[in-house]
């Protein structure tokens, strides 16, 4: 440190990527890509955006997905973005008419703009050193305290029952971590879909039209509504949401919502 050195049996990075990381270039680490996210909270007027979880898109401009979520008498605001503006919250109120709800003004109460994790870290181990959580790799766009338990985890567990060289972390943890990144790697795929989706109006309307086709069905049945859940809240794993989106099913639902979406707008655009 800047006053002692002392010497550890195991030395373990837990700091997350919003501190600048305590170690020396000598140690070969190298924390992961990150992106700023805007946070903050309103108190809820009275029926605020009752009491589902809403998502919104396109604004702010770099904005990947905004959500408002409702707890009690708060609302929670999250906007996750690319190189997001300093002021993205009240932009994003007023962009999405939003402020509306508030004729005094949205008094927010806590904001921040923390970072979140795009991309795993490299030399996350080595002889006698682990780095665990973000500081290591996480899930993309998702819970940050679920990942860290699940690599303290697996870390810990290779401590004990393997040792604390860099061979037993390469065996016992590195495949861990791994299996998160190669995960991220299906949401990359995911989250670039939808985008090009929301680019092309023809694919937007089959989306909708799927959504509505299967909106009348069990709740295990509703394909489409299941991945922009999964894709949003991190229910499912990224792999799964892949392979549920381009199932048989999937497919001939995304048709359905096209032939009804072009039935309708050719009785719109039908004279009598």
């Amino acid at each position: 440190t800047a006053h002692e050195r002392i010497e550890a049996d195991l030395v373990v990075l837990a700091t997350g990527v919003n501190t600048r990381t305590p170690l020396d270039p000598a140690w070969g680490y190298r924390p992961p890509r990150t992106e700023i996210m805007a946070q903050d909270e309103v108190l809820a007027p009275g029926g605020f955006l009752d009491d589902r979880v809403h998502i919104f898109f396109d604004h702010p401009p770099g904005l990947i997905f905004g959500g408002l979520i409702p707890k009690g008498r708060y609302a929670n605001i999250s906007l996750l973005g690319r190189k997001l503006p300093p002021d993205a919250v009240s932009d994003f109120l007023e962009g999405h008419d939003l402020m509306r709800l508030f004729p005094d003004g949205a008094p927010t109460l806590c904001g921040c703009t923390p970072r979140v994790v795009v991309s795993p870290a490299s030399g996350y181990y080595a002889d006698r050193f682990v780095a665990v959580g973000d500081a290591a790799v996480t899930r993309l766009y998702k819970d940050g305290i679920g990942a860290a338990f699940v690599t303290s985890e697996a870390a810990a567990r290779a401590a004990v029952q393997r040792g604390v060289a860099r061979e037993d972390f390469a065996a016992g943890y590195r495949p861990v971590c791994q299996r998160i990144a190669a995960d991220n790697r299906y949401g990359e795929l995911l989250f670039r879909s939808w985008d090009l989706i929301r680019r092309l109006p023809f694919l937007l309307n089959a989306w909708r039209g799927a959504i509505v086709t299967e909106a009348d069905r069990p709740p295990a049945t509703q394909i489409y509504t299941r991945v922009l859940w999964g894709m949003f809240t991190g229910d499912e794993s990224y792999r799964q949401i892949v392979l549920l989106s381009i199932s048989r099913p999937a497919l001939l639902g995304f048709w359905r919502g096209a032939l009804r979406r072009g039935k309708n707008q050719w009785r719109e655009a039908t004279p009598g």
